[in-house]
């Protein structure tokens, strides 16, 4: 298990309510450093669906943002796309959609927008 991914109270929300329902499917909008999808995939035991999108993976994790999360998580298969998430289009619904991309008012704003419409019956959302 990783504490630092638990530090804070909204982490420690977003982990009970993953573990709790366990979505066979996740969206996370915003990688950073990879921490939140990190504690996604420690809840979420029996995923079969896992996509992480951000604009740039080695933003905040250095070059190898997404490559040193690979290494730490070898055993889980994540679809990473770097593209900037209003340029998204995805054809299917996901049961837990993550977003914490674009800090802005109009950012996160068409993010919520957009990816209430591809969110499953049974989904749960989650952002900061």
């Amino acid at each position: 298990q990783h504490d630092l991914m638990r530090d804070h109270a909204g982490t420690f929300l977003m982990w009970k309510l993953i573990e709790y329902f366990q979505p066979q499917s996740i969206l996370e909008i915003g990688f950073g450093c990879g921490q939140s999808l990190g504690l996604m995939i420690e809840a979420s035991k029996e995923c079969k669906r896992i996509v992480s999108v951000d604009h740039n993976f080695g933003l905040f994790g250095g070059d190898n943002g997404k490559e040193n999360f690979i290494k730490l998580f070898p055993k889980y298969t994540v679809d990473f796309i770097e593209i900037d998430s209003k340029k998204l289009n995805l054809n299917e619904q996901f049961d837990f959609i993550s977003i914490d991309g674009d800090h802005t008012y109009e950012g996160a704003s068409n993010d919520i927008n957009y990816y209430y419409q591809i969110e499953s019956r049974r989904e749960w959302s989650g952002g900061h």
